[in-house]
């Protein structure tokens, strides 16, 4: 399996509208996600692998890594400044590369 990309997008809902308010690509604990269930394959490309997820806003918190991870302050930083109408986070594990021999 190769590197993957954690794309991190905040989704609002308003007077029947969806909105994306912001996204990142930044490190989440996504082996802990993986552990609860929390993805689905959405994988077109069978030499790739695209998960995804849906939790609430204040959920994500919970998949944050610990401070002593040199990665864990810029998904904490983009969380922090989310506006307030931010209903849910959509989580995109995506595959770069396969690592499958051509």
């Amino acid at each position: 399996m190769g590197a993957f990309n954690t794309n991190l997008i905040a989704i609002s809902w308003r007077e029947s509208r969806y909105q994306v308010v912001s996204q990142i690509i930044a490190h989440i604990d996504t082996s802990a996600m993986k552990r609860d269930g929390l993805f689905h394959d959405v994988s077109e490309d069978v030499g790739y692998v695209d998960e995804a997820a849906i939790v609430q806003r204040k959920t994500l918190e919970t998949y944050f890594l610990p401070d002593s991870n040199p990665w864990h302050e810029e998904a904490k930083r983009w969380y922090a400044a989310l506006p307030p109408e931010t209903m849910f986070i959509a989580v995109h594990r995506a595959e770069l590369e396969s690592g499958l021999p051509y």
